[in-house]
Order: C-alpha cells, then sequence, then structure tokens
C-alpha cells in the first residue's frame, strides 16, 4: 500500500490542524471522549424516550440499547474495555429494575 505523505499537512495549516484535533479525540487512552459522548447521548436519549412508560421499564430499555450500541462501539475501537464494563453494570441495573418491577405484578 502506497502512503502519500503531503509535506504541507502540519498543525499550523488550517486543515491539518483540523484533522490532528479530530485524531487526537480519537484517542484510545482511556476511552476516547467521541465514543463516550455517543455512549452517553445514546442511554440519555433512550431512557428519556422511555420514561413516558415507568422509571424501572425506562432503565431496562435503556440498558439494552446501550449495552447493545455500546458493544458495536466497543468493536469500533472507540472506547475501551472499562468503559464497556461500566455500560455493563448500567445493563444489568436496568435489568434488575425491570426483573423487580415484573416479580411485583405476578404476586
Amino acid at each position: 500500500m502506497v502512503v502519500f505523505n503531503d509535506p504541507n499537512i502540519t498543525s499550523d495549516n488550517l486543515i491539518g490542524g483540523f484533522f490532528s484535533w479530530i485524531s487526537s479525540i480519537l484517542d484510545l487512552g482511556g476511552g476516547s471522549m467521541l465514543g463516550i459522548g455517543l455512549v452517553l447521548v445514546i442511554g440519555m436519549v433512550s431512557f428519556i424516550a422511555s420514561k413516558e412508560y415507568s422509571y424501572d421499564r425506562a432503565m431496562g430499555v435503556s440498558g439494552i440499547i446501550t449495552l447493545v450500541t455500546g458493544f458495536i462501539i466497543l468493536r469500533l475501537g472507540w472506547i475501551s474495555n472499562q468503559i464497556f464494563i461500566l455500560i455493563c453494570i448500567w445493563f444489568v441495573i436496568g435489568l434488575y429494575f425491570l426483573v423487580k418491577e415484573r416479580g411485583g405484578e405476578e404476586m
């Protein structure tokens, strides 16, 4: 594969600096800011969208949607494993609330 290195693209150049800034946001040291922000937005929007039902159902639905999208974002490499573990904890908490609510309805 041939890589083209343009000597005019540096951090002093406006467009080159913009692409350097974007690549620094996607840095995966402890999870990228873009990936973490995307997961937070998806979690909050899914919680708020399902809030017309009860709090327990909103937590369960939000946990499931966030887990699925978090797994996709993890496979894309935008978040680290530690962030995905937090997403899994969010899913377990939402599942707990959902099962707790459903258990109370059956009695």
